[in-house]
């Protein structure tokens, strides 16, 4: 049985990694892996996505050296779903109501949680990696060193 989207979303409640479409990308475009932090008694989230498009993000960033610093390389090692060796942009992380974070997701695609493990480790690298970013924003910075700094 196929959970609709709010379903999913309410039962996160411990860093996760989903799989959707989004509806902010292109209709072509597949799904993605998204990670996704609860903040603040899940009524928001700190989203990031995984993507396999390594060398594209690298040059993206290729004159920003801290932004570039923010680029965490992952692969099956680490989540055995992945199938490329990807990386995870904590330069797009973006906090968002559980009510706009439903608004994203596709309603006709996938919208599966595709791991509720995850590494101690890769939770601190991902925050020292958002409090890092040039392209965080400071409330948000703020907001995540109140709900995970030192939690590891």
């Amino acid at each position: 049985m196929k959970l609709p989207p709010p379903a999913v979303i309410l039962s996160v409640t411990d860093i996760s990694v989903l799989f959707f479409k989004s509806t902010e990308h292109s209709p072509d475009a597949p799904p993605h892996f998204f990670i996704l932090f609860p903040l603040d008694k899940a009524i928001c989230f700190l989203v990031t996505f995984i993507t396999s498009n390594v060398e594209g993000r690298s040059f993206y960033y290729r004159d920003n050296e801290k932004a570039t610093k923010s680029l965490i390389p992952v692969d099956n090692n680490v989540f055995e779903f992945l199938r490329k060796k990807s990386i995870i942009d904590c330069n797009q992380s973006r906090l968002l109501t559980v009510e706009e974070l439903i608004a994203t997701i596709d309603p006709d695609g996938p919208c599966d949680i595709v791991s509720r493990k995850f590494p101690s480790y890769l939770r601190e690298e991902i925050i020292k990696a958002i409090l890092g970013s040039p392209l965080i924003e400071r409330y948000i910075k703020n907001i995540v060193k109140r709900n995970y700094r030192g939690k590891g």
